[in-house]
């Protein structure tokens, strides 16, 4: 009988056609290059870094104290352990059990007619069991299930590396926000001394008879505005600062902030796109990884059709000793559709992953080419800007030359400190642009959180 049962699971497991969907990798588009490994992106890191210091702290704090990320990395934890017990359920197990027991019986004797008690008859009884057990993986159940629980342990992982990579863009965003309002906080601070200049000599000159009333009007409301702009700033740089403390997991108010201009824009990045950014994102490898683990799910709902294998032996050690050892094999040979809908269950499951895992992709390819787009624009309303403001700074100086020798007057030069002051916070805004174009380039490929280095 033994030796019947052997070879029927052999059988089994010879005809067995257990394997279910594939996944299916989606390509990356015709147009983008496969350059040579010199050319790659990883390669030329020269446009991947912010010469900043402060960003580079704030990065190291949110990495550390961020509440988010520890969560998945806790989430990261709960897949490893679950993938420890399931290898471990391939494993034999011995099992030890000892108990004992104490029993009294008293019992009445009632012979010729006379009842009499006779003596108490004690027991004691000890002994112990010390069982083996073993589920050999014949066909393959408890791999299935090891090999899902291994692609969602890697899941979670790129899952928690996703998390860190929109965690430094949005770092870096607000870092930027907080900047951007500072410096202009800053010009429009200067403006506001320049207006009350300005707004002095329209005075004098209203008493001298050589401009109106209108003109100290205009002054005025400049003046007014200005002030209005300098409070939307300081709201925005408090704003800035409080979402900066969240995010590196701090309580708002405490973070350490260090007032220092915008940082300078990284060098464009090469425009040839290895086909490999794909395997860069977090995002797509955690798909993958997911639609892997619903691949062997499927796999391992089929193999509930085929029987479990179970090897035991027990040794007992009581008043006598003895030992039992026991093969068995169990299979359903009827159960209503339960496995069949679990396939289909399984199946549907997988399907799902796969449109995921390909939406994912797609969503990769337009945020690269979107990312690579605004980049460009961004580096030429960059240079406009830049171009700008050296003209306005030309003009400025001819102007200051020409009030040393008396040929203009106090009012045309602070005219022109003003329209300086306007073109370097144009600037500014086409700067912070650009930087903001960069990081969402940076994360599109999948490169954050870089390391913002001063050293390079």
């Amino acid at each position: 009988m033994k030796g019947l049962m052997i070879l029927a699971c052999a059988a089994l497991a010879g005809c067995a056609t257990h394997s279910g969907p594939k996944p299916q990798m989606l390509k990356a588009p015709p147009h983008w290059n496969q350059p040579s490994p010199s050319e790659t992106l990883a390669t030329d890191v020269s446009w991947q870094y912010l010469r900043d210091a402060e960003l580079t702290r704030l990065l190291d704090l949110s990495l550390q104290s961020n509440p988010g990320l520890a969560a998945a990395q806790a989430r990261v934890a709960q897949a490893q352990a679950m993938l420890g017990g399931i290898g471990a359920s391939s494993m034999p197990e011995l099992d030890l059990s000892v108990g004992g027991d104490r029993a009294k019986v008293t019992n009445l004797y009632g012979g010729s007619g006379k009842a009499r008690r006779l003596p108490a008859l004690v027991r004691n009884e000890a002994g112990g069991m010390l069982a083996f057990q073993y589920r050999p993986d014949v066909f393959g159940h408890v791999a299935a299930e090891q090999a899902s629980a291994a692609a969602s342990a890697e899941a979670s992982e790129a899952e928690r590396s996703n998390v860190e990579r929109l965690l430094a863009k949005q770092l870096l965003e607000s870092y930027l926000d907080a900047r951007f309002a500072e410096n202009q906080l800053q010009l429009a601070t200067e403006a506001l001394t320049l207006l009350a200049q300005k707004e002095s000599v329209v005075q004098r000159r209203l008493s001298a008879g050589l401009a109106t009333r209108t003109d100290l009007n205009r002054v005025e409301k400049q003046l007014r505005d200005k002030r209005q702009q300098q409070t939307e700033w300081e709201q925005i740089l408090k704003t800035e600062q409080i979402r900066l403390a969240l995010l590196c997991g701090q309580v708002p108010g405490q973070l350490t902030w260090r007032s220092q201009p915008l940082p300078d824009v990284p060098a464009s990045p090469p425009l040839s796109l290895p086909a490999e950014t794909l395997v860069q994102r977090p995002d797509v490898s955690a798909a993958w990884m997911r639609l892997n683990a619903a691949a062997s799910d499927s796999q391992r709902a089929r193999l509930e059709r085929y029987p479990r294998v179970n090897l035991s032996s027990n040794l007992l050690m009581a008043d006598l000793i003895g030992w039992m050892a026991q093969a068995s094999a169990s299979i359903s040979l009827w159960d209503g559709g339960r496995i069949a809908a679990e396939v289909r269950h399984a199946d549907a499951v997988f399907a799902e992953a796969q449109s995921q895992y390909h939406e994912q992709v797609l969503q990769v390819f337009a945020e690269v080419e979107t990312a690579m787009s605004r980049q460009q624009a961004s580096w030429q309303a960059l240079a406009v800007a830049d171009k700008n403001l050296r003209g306005v700074e030309e003009q400025r100086q001819g102007i200051h030359k020409l009030t040393t020798h008396g040929l203009q007057d106090m009012q045309r030069l602070l005219l022109e400190d003003l329209a300086l002051l306007e073109a370097q916070a144009e600037l500014n805004t086409y700067r912070k642009e650009a930087l903001l174009a960069w990081g969402d380039l940076v994360t599109a490929l999948g490169l954050m959180p870089l390391k913002p280095n001063a050293q390079v």
